[in-house]
């Protein structure tokens, strides 16, 4: 909880079985006193863990919906602490990076192991414990039978391999994992108009989740970020990182013009570095082969110009252009002009196509027949672009 508003169960996405046998734990009382939460970073392992510490230390939890009530004096106190400093009558928070000498380590050890009840149940939640170094985990680990009914702790760990064995293995250990692509888009949408930002293409939509890898929080700070922001559809390609289709189709649209093809190559080259250019062309080609299956989000303009001028042998050509440059000395003028010959010359089909065939024997590019069988052998109706 970075804020002074409540994370509750309902309001995660992902990661399903996981919460749901935490809820159930929570719901039969007998959650266990020593929990460890890993995972990568942002996938809700914190977020998890105080939302329990919120229900076991709740006064009135609702136990229907598995929630802390988040009105009661406990909780009020605890949502505070939790957005300030982590460290309250109920709710302790610390980051054992932080922990910088064995003596703090030893009184946290104490305040942890010499907790009687008093109060009701006091949860200790213990970020990133694999930081801690073999000395201050075994006083963990010599501690553990000490640990009063009414005392819990709740470990978070990106590093589980970093941690003693002998103390893992005292612990009820819950893996967390990053989104699949249906829930990024779920949580995406949500995020999107929570932030009033729907005017987002699909393809603007697509690449915030590619940059934000399915890792919740980083899809939340992203779109957080832009609707701060405000930033211009220029500005929110190059945060972005990547380049537009738009930008891809006036080249190629365009071949019978070489001027206007050249002076456009050429500010594009200007523009963005060539190993971004590169990767992204990459994208934009793959994206085309999508499209003879009709897999996939597409502009108007690309739908209504560019697909029906295109078949598959087309895309092969092109995408043998790029890949007969090694990506280490990419001569991206020259790869867009072979694309431009490859486009102006399609009638001449039989021809190219043998062009392509004498540089894959001399290039000894290898893949090339693997990747058209399975794209040959492809069900659009069962594939889903990115996920």
């Amino acid at each position: 909880m970075q804020s002074s508003q409540m994370i509750k169960f309902s309001e995660l996405i992902g990661n399903t079985n996981t919460i749901s046998l935490q809820k159930k734990a929570l719901l039969s009382g007998r959650y266990p006193h020593f929990v460890l939460n890993t995972g990568p970073m942002g996938t809700g392992k914190t977020s998890v863990s105080q939302i329990v510490a919120m229900y076991l230390t709740c006064e009135s939890p609702d136990k229907k919906y598995i929630e802390p009530c988040g009105e009661c004096r406990i909780c009020k106190q605890n949502i505070n602490i939790l957005s300030t400093t982590g460290i309250g009558n109920y709710i302790v928070k610390k980051n054992m990076g932080s922990i910088e000498a064995n003596k703090e380590m030893s009184d946290t050890i104490r305040e942890i192991f010499a907790y009687k009840a008093g109060i009701g149940n006091k949860v200790f939640i213990l970020e990133e414990i694999h930081l801690l170094s073999t000395l201050s985990q075994g006083m963990i680990l010599e501690e553990l039978g000490r640990l009063d009914e009414h005392c819990y702790v709740i470990a978070c760990s990106t590093r589980p391999l970093d941690i003693l064995p002998e103390l893992k293995n005292r612990a009820i250990s819950f893996s967390f994992n990053i989104l699949n692509h249906s829930e990024s888009l779920i949580l995406l949408d949500r995020e999107l108009k929570r932030n009033k930002l729907n005017k987002l293409g699909k393809e603007e939509e697509e690449f915030i989740l590619k940059a934000s890898k399915n890792i919740p929080r980083t899809l939340v700070n992203t779109v957080q970020f832009l609707a701060s922001s405000q930033p211009t559809i220029e500005e929110l390609h190059s945060f972005l990182g990547y380049i537009s289709q738009e930008v891809f189709l006036e080249i190629f649209m365009n071949t019978k013009d070489p001027s206007y093809f050249l002076q456009s190559v050429s500010n594009l080259v200007d523009k963005y570095s060539y190993e971004f250019i590169y990767e992204q062309l990459q994208q934009f080609v793959l994206y085309w082969m999508f499209s003879i299956f009709n897999v996939g989000e597409f502009s108007e303009t690309f739908n209504r110009c560019l697909k029906p001028a295109i078949d598959f042998k087309t895309v092969r050509r092109i995408r043998e252009c790029i890949r007969q440059y090694p990506r280490s000395s990419v001569d991206l003028e020259m790869i867009f002009w072979d694309i431009k010959n490859v486009l102006d010359n399609r009638g001449e089909g039989s021809k190219v196509m043998n062009q392509v065939k004498i540089a894959d024997d001399n290039r000894n590019i290898t893949g090339t027949q693997d990747t058209m069988q399975k794209l040959t052998a492809f069900n659009p109706k069962s594939a889903k672009l990115g996920g």
